[in-house]
C-alpha cells in the first residue's frame, strides 16, 4: 500500500497590522532614512514576502512594517509585488500577510531574529556586475537613493575605470590617428552605448555619457541624448 506524505499547508494569511505587536528585545535599529527608502520602494514595485511572527510578536519584519505604516498614513495603499505602477490590486486596507511561527521556542525566536539580520551581511557584492545593474536601473528610471547606497558609494560604483596619464602637449590624435596611448577595452565601449542606447527619457540633461578618445585616451562627457542621436545617425 502506497503512503501519501502530508503536504505542507500555507501558513500565511493576511491579517490586520494592528494586531502585531513588536519585539520589545529587538537588537536591530530602523532609522528613518531606511524606513523612508523601503516605503519608496514598496510602493514602486510592491510588497514581496511576508511578516513573521510567533504568538502575534514580529520576528521578521519591523523594518518593512514601518515603511507599510508610513504609507498607510500618506493615504496610499499597500500592494503586493508586482506593484501598483503594474495593476496589481491592493491588500486590504491595513492588512499585510502573516506567516505564523508560533511552536518557535524562545531560543528559536531569537536565533532567527539575530540570524534574519544578520547572514545577509556576510554575502558581498561583484562590483563589475554591480555597476552594470545600477546602470541599467538609472536608464530605465530608478531613483538610486532608493536602493540604499549612499551617495559616496554610487560614485565609486558608477566611476569608469581610471584612465590613462594625459598626452604630452601638442598631441593632435586627429593627425595621428594611429598613435595608441591606451587600448579602449571592450567592456567601456559597451558601457558606452549602454548609456546612449536611446531609452533614456524626458531630455534630462543631467544624463550624460563619458566618452574616453581611442587615440588619446582622455575622456569627456556630452548630453546622453545628444550622444544617442550621433549613434543613430552613424549607424
Amino acid at each position: 500500500m502506497t503512503q501519501t506524505k502530508t503536504q505542507a499547508k500555507p501558513t500565511a494569511t493576511l491579517r490586520p497590522i494592528a494586531e502585531l505587536a513588536p519585539h520589545g528585545d529587538n537588537p536591530r535599529i530602523h532609522p528613518e532614512e531606511q524606513i523612508a527608502k523601503l516605503a519608496a520602494m514598496i510602493d514602486r514595485v510592491g510588497f514581496v514576502g511576508v511578516v513573521a511572527v510567533r504568538d502575534g510578536v514580529i520576528a521578521k519584519g519591523h523594518g518593512t512594517l514601518a515603511a507599510c505604516r508610513r504609507l498607510l498614513a500618506e493615504g496610499k495603499d499597500i500592494h503586493p509585488a508586482p506593484g501598483r505602477e503594474r495593476g496589481a490590486p491592493p491588500f486590504p486596507r491595513g492588512q499585510l500577510p502573516v506567516q505564523d511561527c508560533t511552536g518557535w521556542t524562545d531560543a528559536e525566536f531569537r536565533a532567527f531574529v539575530a540570524a534574519d539580520n544578520q547572514l545577509g551581511l556576510l554575502s558581498g557584492w561583484d562590483d563589475d556586475l554591480l555597476r552594470l545593474n545600477l546602470d541599467g536601473l538609472e536608464l530605465d528610471g530608478f531613483d538610486l537613493g532608493d536602493i540604499g547606497f549612499s551617495g559616496d558609494e554610487l560614485e565609486r560604483l558608477l566611476a569608469l575605470p581610471d584612465r590613462a596619464t594625459p598626452p604630452e602637449p601638442g598631441f593632435q590624435p586627429a593627425l595621428d590617428p594611429g598613435t595608441d596611448h591606451r587600448q579602449v577595452t571592450d567592456a567601456e565601449v559597451d558601457r558606452a552605448q549602454a548609456r546612449a542606447d536611446g531609452r533614456f527619457s524626458g531630455g534630462d540633461a543631467r544624463r550624460k555619457a563619458e566618452l574616453l578618445c581611442p587615440n588619446c585616451a582622455e575622456s569627456f562627457h556630452m548630453n546622453a541624448d545628444d550622444l544617442a542621436l550621433i549613434l543613430r545617425d552613424a549607424q
